[in-house]
C-alpha cells in the first residue's frame, strides 16, 4: 500500500529528532527574530529553542533591526568560527523558502524595532547589487523536497532586515573568503498558532496559510546535518 504523505512525513521528522547527536564538534549558530510590526510572537524563536537543545548548537534569537542583527551575526562569527549559521525569519506564505542570494538594498515597508524606516538606500554603496549565499542552494531544496517538506527556492529576500541580514553576512563571508555555509530560511507562520488564541496578537492573522511546527524544525535538522 502506498504511504501517505502524512505517514512520509512522520518517518522524516522521527529520523530527524535524532540528527543532533550527528552534529559536530564546531558550533552551529541558530538565529531567529524577535516579534516585530506590531505582532506579539514570531514562530522563528520557536523553531530555535526546539532544536537547540544540544551543546553544538548555539540559539540566537536577533533585534528585528537594520545592521544590528547581521553585526550580531558577524560578531558571533568572528569569535565562534562556526561549522554553520541558519538563520530563520517570517513570511507569509506556506513554505520553507530557501534564499539564495541578499541584495544590496534597505527600504522598510515599516520602521524597525528602533523606529528606523528605510527609503530605497544601499546597504554598502560601492558594492554588488547581489550577493549569493556560500552553499548549493538547488541541491538543499531536492533533500527537503525528498523528505517531502513543503520547500522552495527564492532570489528575492526582500528589502526589510531579513534581506539586510542575508546581503550582510554573505558579503562578510565573500569578503573573508570564508568556508561556512550561511543559509537563510524564511518560514510560514506554524499551526502551533491559533486564531483563538494568539489572533488578537497578530495583526492579519487570519489570512495566513501555516505548516506544522515539527515540519519546520524537520527541515533545520535535516539542514545541519547535511551541511556540516
Amino acid at each position: 500500500m502506498a504511504i501517505t504523505r502524512r505517514a512520509f512525513l512522520q518517518q522524516t521528522i522521527t529520523v530527524s529528532a535524532a540528527l543532533p547527536f550527528c552534529f559536530p564538534e564546531r558550533p552551529v549558530l541558530l538565529t531567529g527574530f524577535e516579534p516585530f510590526v506590531g505582532s506579539q510572537y514570531n514562530p522563528t524563536k520557536d523553531v530555535v529553542e526546539a532544536v537547540a537543545t544540544g551543546e553544538t548548537v548555539d540559539p540566537l534569537i536577533l533585534p528585528v533591526a537594520f545592521r544590528t542583527a547581521a553585526d550580531q551575526v558577524i560578531a558571533y562569527m568572528e569569535r565562534q568560527k562556526p561549522a554553520l549559521v541558519l538563520s530563520l525569519g517570517l513570511k507569509g506564505d506556506p513554505f520553507i523558502t530557501i534564499e539564495q542570494r541578499g541584495r544590496n538594498i534597505m527600504d522598510g515597508w515599516a520602521a524597525d524595532n528602533t523606529g528606523y524606516r528605510a527609503r530605497r538606500e544601499p546597504i554598502f554603496p560601492s558594492a554588488p547589487e547581489y550577493v549569493p549565499s556560500p552553499f548549493d542552494a538547488p541541491a538543499l531544496a531536492q533533500l527537503l523536497e525528498q523528505a517531502g517538506l513543503p520547500v522552495r527556492l527564492s532570489d528575492n529576500a526582500g528589502t526589510f532586515v531579513c534581506n539586510d541580514l542575508v546581503y550582510r553576512v554573505n558579503h562578510y563571508i565573500q569578503e573573508h573568503d570564508l568556508p561556512t555555509p550561511f543559509v537563510f530560511f524564511h518560514i510560514p507562520w506554524t499551526t502551533n498558532y491559533t486564531e483563538e488564541h494568539h489572533g488578537r496578537g497578530i495583526p492579519f492573522f487570519r489570512y495566513y496559510q501555516r505548516v506544522p511546527l515539527e515540519e519546520v524544525v524537520a527541515a533545520v535538522r535535516l539542514t545541519i546535518a547535511a551541511l556540516t
